[in-house]
This record gives structure tokens, sequence and C-alpha cells, in this order.
């Protein structure tokens, strides 16, 4: 064999040998989530940010790796990845052992995430993480109070307990987080002996707004009637203001969530003493009532703000007419007037 070759086979392998050895290491850059982007059936493109050339992978509830390259602009596409109601995303990055190898090193970033409506959304801190206000000591003969305010016995109230000023002032939060079903309601509907209901007669209320980082928890829910006034249209102005106070930094969140809570009336009265006269009594309330589900489907809830319609990308419209709302962020998902 020609003494050249033999040379240059021997540099080649030791070159292999060495390189084996070498581990190349990408940088350490935070990576950040940009966006979810819906494709059907629960799946979702995901973008995320890095360093360009990063080999990245993706697991849902450390589940399913999925792996994208970013790109020179900084970013990774996930593409078609399944998110269903809510978990943990978490992320490593692919690094090399030489020319045939690599291994995966876990990156120090995480986010929570959330399904709602069709939507995905990312949290920094759990989003359903629940804790109660007061004590729940009865789940059966509710009964509303001669003032119209929940039984606290039944709905002490419950918020989520990592919500905070920043993510309850985004716009698109309320709906990002809203998560009561039908069957929920009912089985408030049950508990509070009300057995049958127009549509528009009640709303199935959270005591703590979901502005205010309230959950969708049943200790957190009763059956708000429309009238005798004031009823869910009056406390949705309460919870607006104490919103407005809390973006403002008038006052902190953990403040405007006790103040509702405890006496959401006395603050009505106190924004509005001329209007707000002693109401009629409502009609003695069933007690003792098993809590069997009705047949009849539980009311829509409120729309945030008074808010026209809800557009598909979780903003919110306050057009006057239907015509042109939503008409520059993907349509209306849902009409509230």
């Amino acid at each position: 064999m020609n003494k050249r070759l033999i040379v240059f086979l021997f540099g080649f392998v030791i070159g292999i040998l060495l390189l084996s050895n070498q581990t190349f290491a990408q940088s350490q850059v935070s990576i950040g989530i940009a966006a979810g982007y819906p494709k059907g059936n629960n799946n979702f493109d995901v973008v995320v940010k890095d360093k360009p050339g990063t080999n990245l992978v993706m697991y849902v509830n450390d589940k399913n790796p999925n792996k994208a390259t970013v790109n020179k602009d900084d970013w990774a596409t996930f593409r078609k990845v399944s998110f269903i109601d809510s978990g943990k995303v978490s992320f490593t990055k692919s690094i090399k052992n030489g020319f045939f190898s690599s291994r995966e090193i876990p990156i120090n970033y995480s986010e929570f995430y959330r399904v709602t409506n069709g939507n995905l959304y990312f949290y920094q801190n759990n989003p359903t993480k629940t804790n109660p206000i007061g004590v729940r000591t009865k789940t059966t003969g509710c009964v509303i109070s001669p003032n119209l305010e929940q039984d606290k016995a039944c709905t002490p109230g419950a918020i989520f307990s990592n919500a905070t000023k920043d993510m309850v002032c985004k716009s698109g939060y309320s709906s990002s987080v809203r998560d009561v079903s039908n069957s929920e309601k009912n089985q408030v509907f049950a508990e509070y002996g009300v057995k049958t209901h127009t549509s528009g007669q009640y709303e199935v209320d959270h005591l703590v707004s979901l502005e205010l980082g309230g959950s969708n928890d049943i200790a957190n829910l009763w059956p708000e009637a429309a009238t005798p006034t004031p009823g869910f249209h009056e406390k949705d102005k309460v919870e607006n203001k104490l919103h407005s106070e809390v973006c403002n930094g008038t006052i902190t969140l953990a403040v405007a969530q006790q103040e509702i809570a405890n006496d959401w009336l006395k603050i009505y009265v106190s924004l509005y003493p001329a209007v707000a006269t002693a109401p009629t009594p409502k009609p003695a309330a069933i007690t003792n009532v098993t809590p069997t589900v009705s047949t009849p489907s539980a009311p829509a809830e409120v729309s945030d703000n008074g808010h026209t319609a809800l557009c598909v990308d979780g903003t919110y419209s306050d057009a006057v007419n239907h015509q042109g709302a939503c008409s520059h962020h993907g349509g209306v998902s849902v009409w509230y007037k």
C-alpha cells in the first residue's frame, strides 16, 4: 500500500477518535415561546425563539418528543404538536458527541399551557392551581341571602393561586382560563335548589371574577339572578372597577380578591349610592334538595367587561353593531349581544 495513503488513513482515524470525545455544546440562550397556531384536532404549530442552529426537543407533559432546528432568523417551528386540556411543556437541546452520536441536555426553561375554546395559551405559572379563599362546608341546601348574595358556606370563593397582576391585566386572559362545563353549571343550580330557569334569568357567576384571578372551582360559583337588582349585571360593574384599580396599581390583586369575596354588594352600594336601593327579597329558596342535574342547559356566562363579542384570536370586540366586529381578529367566535 502507498506510504502516503497509509499516513493519511492513520491521521483520519486518529482525528475521528479525538472528535468522538469532543462535545459540540450549543449556547445556553434562554428560549422563549412566541405563539401556538391552531391546526385542527387539538394540534398546534408552536414557534419558539433561540440561537440559530440550535437543535431543540420539546416535550408535552414529559412525553412525545418533537424536534426542530432554529433557523437563521432565530425561530424554530414545531409542527402539529398535540395539546389537550392543560399541562406543561419542557425543552432539551440535542448536542453532538462527535459525528455519529448525540445526546440531550435539559434546559432550565418550561411553561404551562392551557387549551381553551380551540386556542392555545402559555403561562409561566400553572394557571389551573386553585386555592380556596374560605372553607366550603355545604354542598346542598344552599340559600341565596335576603340581600341577594351567595351562600358563603357553599360559595366562599376560590382563586388561581398563581395568577398575577401581569397575567390578569393582559388582554384575553379571562377567556384563556374560562372553563365551566354545563355539567358543573347544572351542579351549581342543583346545590342552590334551582330546578328550572329561563334563558337570561340566572348567570352561573364567579364570585371572584376571572379577571381578578378567580378560578372555575365550584367553590367560586353560584347562580346569580339578573333581577331584582342589584344582580349579575350590577356585579359586573364591581368586577370591572376592581380590575381597573388592580391594573392601574391602586390596589393589589390580593386585596381585590378579598374585597369582592367578602362583600361585593357593599362595594356596589359605595359606587352607586343613588341607585343601590334595598332589593326586593327573592322568594324563599328551596332547601334540602337532592343535588340532581337539571335537564335544561345552563345559560352562558356574560362576557368580560360588557364586550360585544369574543374574537377567534382571543381578543374582544366592542363594536356597536355586529357588522365589522372582529374583522381584523379572525372573525367572531362568540356573540355576547
